[in-house]
């Protein structure tokens, strides 16, 4: 049972590279790209290339670009909103041109403002006066202060794409490529016969809004075949680096087969060091891409019949449809692919994340075991201290026990400590010498210094005798 299903949907993608003579002399990139939706793949779709003049007056067409691309997405974005694109025909079309040329006069209008406020916001600077006087003299630089949108100066390519309508704007130098089914490309915008050797319109002019070459194409949707299969927007620095047109038309074709073989996603990947080898090999310019490609489905397919009961007769693995310019294998290995790619770049961060983990690990190990020591180190001090204290106190208890045999046999009037009371203590007739308060007296040992301590303990045997007799009694 054949059921119609939309036959086209769009993918959008680009590139914008820095020429190889700017990378040799340190320009800026000049260029810029920029389309609607983000993802590049759903109606109304917006793709918009600028060029930035690579004279020394638009020293700051890097921005102008930047500023071209953003104010366009804005301004055709609106109008496709409130703009009924269904109608057809030669009076639709006049019409629809009328209404054009309304957007790209307030397109230019909304660059000029943006221009102005970050010229209020960066006024240029000394460094940029001087570079712009060595290199154009008085009258580049007087013609700064007269019109500063010159700084700023860019060219400006657009292509708005609908379920019933492709519109095509272009201002300036540069090329939009049309390329049907069979890979036959045309330029839908013609030649702009103002454009000379290097000189080119810009948004930057007075009039810029006149000079816009407006072109609307109808699309038959009975007719798939009539139907483009690739638009290009380019900067003029890809197509200077061929020797013709005509060379430079076949890249049309060359990338509608890349795109049918591996899928637009095979060109993205591709793309950015493609086009550093355009410009390093011909025109040393920025070159920047966009490219719209019309994906291409069946038209109709067999959907399987319902029995009655609502059950299907095939299964769900017979009704998928493959994709008719992409295998399945190849869709199952890019996928694989992506993430390979991201597993690889995961891998650095969990190694990050695991050298981190163990290091404060290490960190605490090292922290507690300081601890330990310290605790060890306090215990061992204390231990000391207590030994220290345990040995004095021997020593203390040593010498107290060591003195009393020698206060016994000493004077017992010398030491009050060994007179219990007054009844015990020797008379003085019975004290075998003087007491140390008492003048000395002659003595059967005389020694030429009395009253010292290495006499008393040098008393002959006979003495020590006759003491020890004497204090028998006292014992009693």
């Amino acid at each position: 049972m054949p059921t119609n299903i939309p036959s086209t949907q769009w993918l959008c993608t680009g590139r914008s590279v820095r020429g190889a003579s700017h990378d040799r002399s340190g320009l800026p990139n000049q260029d810029a790209i920029d389309w609607y939706p983000q993802s590049g793949s759903s109606l109304p779709l917006i793709l918009a290339v600028s060029d930035g003049h690579g004279s020394a007056k638009s020293f700051r067409s890097d921005r102008g670009s930047q500023f071209a691309v953003r104010t366009a997405i804005e301004v055709i974005r609106k109008f496709l909103l409130v703009t009924d694109l269904n109608e057809i025909g030669d009076l639709a079309k006049s019409r629809l041109r009328e209404q054009l040329t309304d957007q790209v006069l307030e397109l230019t209008q909304r660059w000029q403002e943006n221009v102005n406020l970050d010229v209020a916001a960066f006024p240029f600077t000394e460094e940029e006066k001087v570079k712009l006087l060595q290199q154009e003299g008085e009258k580049g630089l007087h013609s700064i202060h007269e019109n500063p949108l010159l700084a700023y100066g860019a060219t400006l390519l657009i292509v708005a794409i609908t379920e019933s309508s492709i519109i095509y704007l272009q201002l300036g130098d540069g090329d939009i490529l049309r390329v049907d089914a069979h890979g036959k490309t045309t330029k839908p915008v013609a030649r702009d016969p103002n454009l000379i050797g290097n000189e080119t319109t810009s948004l930057c002019m007075n009039n810029a809004w006149t000079e816009f070459r407006i072109e609307v194409e109808f699309l038959d949707r009975d007719i798939p075949s009539q139907i483009p299969a690739l638009i290009l927007l380019s900067t003029d620095g890809y197509s200077n680096s061929y020797s013709s047109d005509e060379e430079f038309f076949k890249i049309g074709n060359n990338y509608l087969q890349e795109i049918r073989e591996g899928g637009i996603k095979s060109i993205d990947r591709q793309l950015q060091n493609f086009l550093g080898q355009i410009s390093s090999g011909g025109s040393g310019d920025d070159i920047t891409l966009g490219i719209a490609s019309r994906f291409e489905r069946p038209a109709s397919i067999d959907l399987p019949e319902v029995n009655p009961e609502g059950n299907n007769q095939l299964g769900d693995s017979e009704m998928t449809t493959q994709h008719p310019t992409r295998p399945r294998k190849t869709t199952s290995n890019s996928k694989w692919l992506e993430r390979l790619v991201i597993l690889a770049l995961l891998l650095p961060i969990l190694s990050i994340c695991l050298s981190a983990y163990f290091f404060f690990e290490l960190l605490s190990v090292k922290k507690n075991l300081t601890q330990i020591q310290t605790e060890q180190c306090q215990d061992r001090v204390q231990l000391d201290a207590l030994k220290q204290q345990m040995e004095k106190t021997q020593e203390k208890s040593s010498k107290h026990t060591g003195q009393k045999p020698k206060q016994s046999n000493s004077n017992p009037a010398s030491s009050p400590s060994l007179n219990p009371s007054p009844s015990l203590s020797p008379s003085p007739s019975l004290s075998p010498c003087p007491s140390p308060s008492s003048s000395p007296t002659p003595s059967s040992n005389p020694s030429p210094t009395t009253g010292s301590s290495s006499t008393s303990s040098s008393s002959s045997t006979p003495s020590s005798t006759s003491d020890s007799s004497r204090t028998e009694p006292q014992k009693k």
